[in-house]
């Protein structure tokens, strides 16, 4: 999506997720968000683009739950609305700052909400029409519920693309969709690509490994305990945690040697 080159793409993605006519767009080649001091933490993000009305706006996409991730996209944003102000310059340099944050995982603070897609604004707690500014605004985008949703909108169609990588032909769909597909298939064919995405699966196996262990960690504790029932409700929360993680339910089945039926019927209950 950030690729230059791509920005038809892009600017009509963000189209679907904002709900807004863009006139024009600008990608931003530098990602890192952050400083090079020593105890700076590191930010990359994903997507960095400029509006044509000046608005920034950054977008990542995130397959594994970091703890606290509703305060790292914060922490993002904020770094982001800053950029451009100069020592002595005044605040209504400041402008409006939209962080978009696509998830394979469902994220705890939306517990009880249905829609994947959610938006989060600063609002009065007894006047909720009345915003402290429009210059923050967070899209939180949960792919795991798309399957939950009944309308199948345009925006509908490029979230099934960015979860799955193909274009349901039976919902509505933009042609930029279609070359965001085609953009895909290049980059598949691409050797220096299917590298990364070899040192992407190294490091989930990596990641699975870790929760092997912890998950026979786990096991061990609940075996002490000495109760059936505390054994079965340790492995069942071992399971919840592996899927609110991203990974696969066959995965999740093999590791932890449920069956698929028995992790369907866990997975109802996240």
């Amino acid at each position: 999506m950030g690729k230059f080159g791509n920005e038809r793409i892009t600017k009509k993605l963000l189209e679907r997720i904002l709900g807004i006519e863009i006139s024009e767009i600008t990608l931003d080649a530098n990602k890192r968000l952050l400083g090079d001091l020593p105890d700076d933490k590191i930010g990359r993000i994903d997507v960095k683009a400029k509006l044509g009305n000046g608005e920034k706006v950054i977008i990542e996409m995130q397959a594994t739950n970091y703890p606290s991730m509703e305060k790292r996209v914060l922490y993002y944003w904020a770094h982001t609305y800053i950029d451009d102000l100069k020592k002595g310059n005044p605040y209504k340099r400041l402008g409006k700052t939209i962080a978009i944050l696509f998830t394979n995982y469902d994220i705890g603070l939306t517990e009880g909400i249905k829609k994947y897609h959610t938006k989060w604004q600063i609002r009065e707690e007894e006047h909720s029409k009345t915003k402290l500014t429009d210059d923050l605004e967070i899209h939180i985008l949960e792919l795991r519920k798309l399957n939950k949703e009944e309308v199948k909108t345009e925006e509908f169609g490029w979230m099934e693309f960015i979860k799955k990588g193909e274009v349901d032909m039976s919902s509505k769909y933009d042609k930029e969709l279609l070359e965001a597909k085609e953009e895909l298939e290049k980059l598949r064919a691409d050797p220096a690509t299917r590298d990364l995405y070899f040192d992407r699966e190294m490091a989930l196996m990596d990641f699975i490994s870790g929760m092997e262990g912890f998950f026979e960690e786990g096991m061990k504790k609940g075996e002490e305990i000495g109760e059936k029932k505390g054994r079965k409700t340790e492995k069942i929360e071992m399971v919840k945690s592996m899927l609110k993680q991203g990974i696969s339910a066959k995965m999740v089945a093999e590791i932890s040697k449920l069956s698929s039926k028995e992790i369907e019927e866990i997975s109802k209950n996240l």
